[in-house]
């Protein structure tokens, strides 16, 4: 379908994009042709609808543009933020022996220390083919992640939030996450929340939030309809300043 839209990621739903040189602010999931909206969802406001715009979130989004690190075709788990000790990364790493074999888990964030002793695990534990580490994947790239994994995983032990788990189930991403911040605040009562320690906790609630797991799209659904308390009176400023550095 062409070269890949440029994207600015606002969370909570909200999407700016500029396809052909066509500026469109989407809020939520949809499909805007010929000004008609072919998705649920709903538009904030279109410049020039009549080009073929899809919001982030839109489970269309790898017909416009797929992973480019060649992994469109792998089953992975997806993590996102500086891997750094307080994220705990780790203890997803620890759960991939007790998952199926062809799942892997992608960590996308800054490289820091704690990433080479990640690493060192997993060569060590001969998982090293099923970590993969990228620490410079663009905004514009970002949303091809998302769209093709099954699941997000966010173990850290503290957090200011929890924005991450936020755009992951705006994303339609069930989340799998710890207990003791304020993460459950964030992802509230239909994600699952397991002990910063606890492997065989994560890798359990890991396994109920693949695809074909019994109730896992309907957590999601009611994830996506919880979330929508956190969007804020000052989105539209957001989304304002977004529209106007795209165009420039």
């Amino acid at each position: 379908m062409g070269e890949c839209p440029v994207v600015g990621i606002l969370g909570f739903g909200f999407v700016v994009l500029v396809v052909a040189h066509h500026p469109v602010i989407v809020v939520a999931s949809g499909m805007v042709a010929g000004g008609n909206l072919v998705e649920p969802g709903a538009v904030s406001h279109t410049a020039n609808a009549d080009a073929a715009v899809f919001s982030l979130l839109s489970p269309l989004i790898p017909e416009l543009c797929s992973p480019t690190r060649s992994l469109s075709s792998k089953r992975y788990l997806l993590s996102v933020g500086t891997i750094e000790r307080r994220k705990n990364i780790l203890l997803a790493v620890k759960t991939l022996p007790l998952l199926p074999e062809d799942l892997s888990l992608v960590i996308i964030g800054r490289h820091t220390p704690y990433a080479d002793e990640v690493k060192a695990y997993a060569e060590k534990h001969h998982l090293a083919d099923r970590v993969i580490m990228l620490h410079n994947v663009s905004n514009a790239e970002l949303p091809s992640y998302y769209a093709h994994a099954e699941a997000f995983v966010y173990p850290s032990v503290y957090e200011g939030f929890g924005i991450p788990i936020i755009e992951a189930i705006s994303s339609g991403l069930p989340v799998v996450a710890c207990t003791g911040s304020c993460l459950e605040e964030a992802g509230g009562p239909d994600s699952l929340y397991v002990s910063p320690t606890d492997v065989q906790g994560m890798a359990a609630a890991i396994l109920q939030s693949l695809r074909n797991a019994a109730g896992r799209e309907q957590r999601i659904q009611r994830s996506q309809a919880y979330i929508r308390r956190f969007e804020g009176a000052n989105v539209a400023e957001q989304v304002a300043d977004i529209y106007q550095r795209l165009l420039l």
